[in-house]
């Protein structure tokens, strides 16, 4: 496989959804090894809370690792979460209930650049409201 051009190889492996056989194809040789982690195997899989503005708008402006997201669950606890630069902010409990919002067009603006997302799953307790109707545009894409 690694004999082919990079224009064969790149549609192969964009249809490996699945996180362990995307680690599996990454533990074949060295190549794959630096080729699919982290880029691809820390981006399968995303579990966050719609909070995390920094994972959000780091996956809006990088639209080549977020086409990477096949499985996103929105949800209170960080279970899955890339690996990311210690630069980026990423918060690490749940937001004050006191009536301060999060504005979800972080979150809103990186899910139009998953462009691979195969599953998405909202787990959220509680009460959960949209500044401007912005739930909608979930549905819209």
């Amino acid at each position: 496989m690694l004999c082919l051009p990079p224009e064969i190889i790149l549609p192969i492996i964009s249809s490996v959804d699945a996180r362990d056989d995307v680690l599996s194809l990454a533990l074949t040789c060295q190549l794959m090894k630096r080729f699919l982690i982290p880029n691809v195997l820390h981006y399968r899989e995303i579990s966050a809370p719609l909070h995390a503005t920094g994972l959000w708008k780091h996956l809006e402006t990088h639209p080549f690792l977020a086409r990477n997201v096949r499985f996103l669950r929105i949800a209170h606890d960080l279970t899955r979460m890339p690996k990311l630069d210690s630069t980026i902010q990423v918060a690490r409990s749940n937001p004050p209930e006191t009536g301060v919002w999060v504005s979800e067009e972080p979150f809103l603006a990186s899910l139009k650049t998953m462009t691979g997302l195969a599953t998405f799953r909202w787990h959220w307790r509680g009460s959960c409201y949209f500044i401007k109707g912005g739930f909608d545009k979930v549905w819209e894409h």
